[in-house]
Parts: C-alpha cells; structure tokens; sequence
C-alpha cells in the first residue's frame, strides 16, 4: 500500500527553472521517489489558494520551502497557518522544509529566527538557530522504519 502524501507548495519556480524542475512539489516527488517506501503525491499551490476538500485524507502533509517570510503577514501565511494547526489539532502527520519548519515551529510554540546571509561570497553572517518542537519524523511514524537512514 502506498503512502498518500500531500505537497503543499508554498513557492512559485522562477521562470528559468521550470523547464528542468517544473515546481517544487515535483522536486520533492522526483526525492521520495528515490526511496525504497511506495508513495502517492498529490500536490496543493497554496500561495494560489489551492488546498485539498475537506473529505480528502493523506497520511502526511509536506510544507515546501519559499522565498516569504515565516514571520511573514501576508493573507496567504495566514490561511496556510490556520490549515496546518488545524490539520494538527487533528492529529494528522507534518512535514515542513525550511519556511514549512520555521512556519511549524513557530505554529506549535518553538522559535525560528532570522539568519543574515551574504550571497554575494555563499557564507553565513550569523548563525541562527530553531529551538526544538516535538518532532514528527515521517519514515519513523508512518512506516514503522528508520526515517531515511
């Protein structure tokens, strides 16, 4: 049996990209595709206002990373945060990559942070640091196995 894993894409590909990667909820398909664990994908822009009906059920949810703000206002953030603690008050299975964790961390009471980066020599200014929140790891709690060892 397959697992049934929503991508809610918080990001649109620059132009020049999506020739070779289409969007990010492709990459993280073309990712999990290389893993011995069957899964099924079905992938939600939410910047657009795209989010599965209500009715539909999968056994984890995956929030890509962007270019906005975790801290960010934008009306968008805000129904994506309302969705995702919802779907946690639910008891469903969360997955964030770097907005989706900073956005889940500071979702469910941890703390993320700003870090200054200087892209014009690829090093980082500062360093910056996530405090811990109950982690759930997808491989582990879903499969029974070791998360992608």
């Amino acid at each position: 049996m397959s697992l049934r894993i929503c991508i809610l894409e918080t990001d649109i590909l620059r132009p020049e990209l999506v020739d070779e990667y289409q969007g990010y909820g492709q990459m993280f398909q073309r990712l999990f595709s290389q893993q011995p664990i069957a899964a099924e994908f079905t992938v939600y822009n939410v910047m657009q206002g795209d989010y599965p009906s209500d009715d539909l059920t999968f056994d984890a949810y995956l929030v890509t990373g962007s270019k906005a703000d975790s801290f960010g206002t934008d009306p968008w953030i805000q129904t994506l945060k309302q969705y995702l603690l919802n779907r946690y008050e639910r008891g469903d299975k969360l997955l964030g990559v770097c907005f989706g964790h900073q956005l889940l961390a500071l979702l469910l009471g941890g703390a993320a942070g700003y870090l200054r980066y200087d892209y014009s020599s690829r090093h980082d200014a500062d360093t910056a640091g996530t405090e811990s929140v109950q982690a759930l790891l997808l491989g582990r709690d879903i499969t029974g196995m070791s998360a992608f060892a």
